[in-house]
């Protein structure tokens, strides 16, 4: 399983799609861009990573407005690309440890990244009770 997008990008999501906002995310936290109402004018970082249906979109919605790309939510970006490509290739019928070693050559990261990366919770996922909230049930 993967993590979902943070709060912040959900709905840049919704208009240029997930996988668009995996990418900035991953290739751009920690910036900030002036954002055109004209696609072609976007800046060149964020139009290389964009289809041009995409960019149409995001000069439409965020036109005229800085976008803040924000870097926390690089890993869990990642993350979600990483679940997203593994379910996709368990589905095709490939075995989880081939799968992971082809998302590692893919991602050109080692395929304990890639592991930890489908580890990581799901944000308001019920998590087991911790030890100290445990404590209160001892006899």
């Amino acid at each position: 399983m993967s993590a979902p997008l943070p709060d912040s990008m959900q709905s840049l999501a919704a208009v240029i799609g997930e996988a668009a906002v995996c990418s900035l995310l991953i290739d751009l936290g920690g910036l900030s861009f002036d954002i055109q109402h004209n696609p072609e004018r976007l800046p060149q970082p964020i139009r290389s990573r964009l289809s041009p249906c995409e960019a149409r979109r995001l000069a439409a919605a965020c036109g005229g407005t800085n976008l803040y790309i924000p870097r926390v939510a690089q890993k869990r970006a990642r993350a979600a690309l990483i679940g997203k490509r593994f379910d996709a290739l368990l589905k095709e019928g490939e075995t989880a440890r081939r799968a992971a070693k082809r998302i590692a050559l893919e991602f050109e990261t080692s395929e304990r990244t890639v592991w930890t990366a489908l580890k990581m919770p799901i944000e308001n996922e019920i998590q087991p009770p911790t030890h100290e909230a445990q404590r209160g049930f001892e006899f």
